[in-house]
């Protein structure tokens, strides 16, 4: 009877045992199937969040970007403008400080850029000429001493007084393709 008893036990342990093996079993399958879900859940959240983050890193890039170049870009067109000789004011930068500062800059240059080439040019005008004048007086009195007969003038006054007139043309001639230097942009290109 005491085996059978045993046995009896051994059996109940057994299937309470295997009972508890079929529930830690199930409880661990259930438990992997949610972790698998929640993993899933995560990698979806974490995927999606990466993207977005992506994303919106390059728009904002773009958009910095983008206020930074065409500031840039318009710097660069006045500063070819100036260069041509069209000295022309940057009217409103929306951008960032050092920027704005930089556009305000330019056109402090600009306008100092205006003066000091407006003053050349009156200054190329006015020696101009003033050298003009007495060049061609002196022009004239030469050709007017060559054309005169004072008599028999000796023949290295006349040979000077041809050096003269021909001197005097030339310096004329210079005068004259300076007076047409403010008329002119840079390369020869008349301005507009």
């Amino acid at each position: 009877s005491y085996l059978e008893e045993r046995e009896d036990v051994v059996s109940a342990i057994n299937g309470n045992v295997m009972s508890i093996i079929k529930t830690a079993t199930a409880s661990r399958d259930k438990s992997v199937v949610e972790t698998h879900r929640i993993s899933y859940r995560v990698f979806r959240v974490t995927s999606m969040t990466a993207a977005l983050t992506i994303i919106v890193g390059i728009l904002i890039s773009f958009l910095t970007t983008r206020s930074i170049v065409k500031p840039v870009s318009l710097l660069q067109e006045k500063t070819r403008e100036i260069a041509k000789g069209r000295f022309q004011k940057i009217s409103h930068v929306f951008s960032s400080p050092e920027l704005r500062e930089l556009a305000e800059d330019f056109n402090a240059m600009s306008d100092r850029l205006k003066e000091l080439d407006e003053l050349k040019l009156d200054f190329i005008s006015h020696v101009s000429h003033e050298l003009r004048t007495p060049l061609t007086s002196i022009k004239a009195a030469s050709s007017l001493l060559l054309d005169t007969p004072l008599g028999n003038l000796p023949e290295k006054r006349t040979e000077l007084l041809k050096i003269i007139e021909g001197e005097c043309g030339r310096l004329i001639s210079s005068v004259n393709r300076i007076l047409d230097l403010p008329r002119r942009g840079v390369g020869g290109d008349p301005l507009q």
